[in-house]
């Protein structure tokens, strides 16, 4: 644990005693020791059993802070702490000393660089699950003070080993689950290992790890029986909040896990006839504009988007409008149930909307150009390899009018 809970000075609750304060140990963010740390308020203005009911508060008070995570050394102080750290250990290296920074330490220091770096919700979310296992792997091991650069590339690779299997279950991570762990723990290693970050660790160990394989599947879109099915089964339940995420990935090619999330009253240009993607939503970490299209338009005005406020999330927490946004996978877990009454195939999400537009609009003679645009990709043929991937021939002029032999 990162600290020990708070108690009373002293214990006996002695008044004889004149000086009384509540203490408890943390654990120094970089020595990997716990430090005494006193809390006094106003324990000592108080006499007789008015001491005794204040004490047992302040006790109790500062022990749900440290369960709520709070830590008496802030943001501020853990900098200035690396920094001397980081001075003392590049002293040290030229007579062959050993950092003591432990990977708890140096987890923290990675998940706080990567959240003022401005990344991604679900990047830091991807960060943050796996800097958990790690804990949890070296609590279980009983490594939680051990220096990061000890750790052997063995011990790591039974790290993400243990962690890809349930030990209730026995079943393990998909291939595909367990190589994005990996990426992730190279990632974050990488970090450790670089100068300008202190050199935690000297050096990646499980550099160049091996992965799984796995069988790359292509995009794939919805039939017009199952399309139609899924948009029947939403309607006749009223579920709107539904309809309005499958109506926008499909007619805005929103994709619906980060963009859909972040899409606010105030995206929707009505006068302009337009969206406006938020950077912290897009994949290319900048705003974009698509086309509004009249069907969508025509959706949005009748469920009265344009009068909410406009600082609230579209399709946002509770299934409906409102000011907090949704939490990360909401849309896929209210939508699997849907997807699954009708037998349709596990591949098929809330993303595949976005490819049964390609396939719509490609077959309806829209050029590829208009379809880069509308899917905002960068090139041409990125678009091209897109809809081959579809199974689309975009130019059938081959094919046509073709010699019988």
């Amino acid at each position: 644990m990162q600290y020990r809970p708070a108690k009373i000075y002293p214990e006996s609750m002695d008044l004889s005693v004149r000086k009384w304060y509540v203490y408890y140990w943390f654990m120094h963010p970089f020595k990997g020791q716990y430090e005494r740390k006193k809390v006094y308020e106003d324990i000592n203005l108080y006499k007789g059993e008015s001491k005794v009911e204040y004490a047992k508060n302040l006790r109790d008070a500062v022990n749900l802070a440290l369960r709520n995570g709070y830590s008496p050394f802030d943001e501020v102080e853990k900098v200035e702490m690396w920094i001397q750290e980081t001075e003392k250990r590049n002293a040290a290296a030229s007579t062959g000393v050993k950092t003591q920074f432990t990977m708890i330490q140096g987890l923290k220091l990675f998940l706080t660089a990567k959240e003022k770096e401005g990344k991604s919700d679900s990047t830091i979310s991807a960060y943050t699950t796996t800097a958990n296992f790690m804990r949890n792997w070296l609590n279980d091991n009983g490594m939680l003070l051990v220096p990061a650069a000890l750790i052997t590339d063995t011990q790591y690779m039974d790290m993400i080993t243990v962690a890809s299997v349930d030990k209730e279950t026995g079943v393990g991570w998909a291939n595909k689950t367990y190589n994005n762990y990996l990426l992730y723990l190279e990632t974050i290693l990488n970090w450790l290992a670089e100068k300008i970050n202190g050199n935690i660790i000297p050096e990646n160990p499980i550099k160049g790890a091996t992965q799984r394989e796995t069988l790359k599947r292509k995009p794939s879109a919805y039939t017009d029986q199952e399309l139609q099915a899924i948009l029947k089964d939403v309607r006749d339940a009223g579920d709107t909040y539904m309809e309005g995420i499958i109506l926008t990935c499909y007619y805005a090619a929103v994709r619906s896990k980060a963009e859909m999330r972040a899409l606010k009253v105030e995206n929707i240009l009505f006068d302009r006839d337009m969206l406006l993607l938020s950077a912290d939503g897009t994949k290319a970490r900048r705003e974009d504009y698509v086309p509004l299209d009249p069907v969508l338009k025509e959706f949005y005005l009748k469920q009265g988007y344009d009068r909410l406020p406009k600082d609230w999330y579209l399709f946002g927490k509770d299934h409906r409008p409102g000011p907090e946004m949704a939490a990360e996978n909401y849309y896929a877990r209210v939508y699997k149930p849907i997807r699954e009454r009708h037998g349709i195939d596990d591949a098929k999400k809330l993303y595949n909307w976005k490819h049964t537009r390609a396939i719509h609009l490609a077959t309806s003679g829209v050029s590829p150009y208009a379809i880069m645009e509308l899917f905002r990709h960068t090139t041409l043929e990125q678009t091209m390899i897109y809809l081959r991937d579809l199974g689309l021939l975009v130019n059938r002029e081959a094919v046509e009018n073709s010699r019988v032999i």
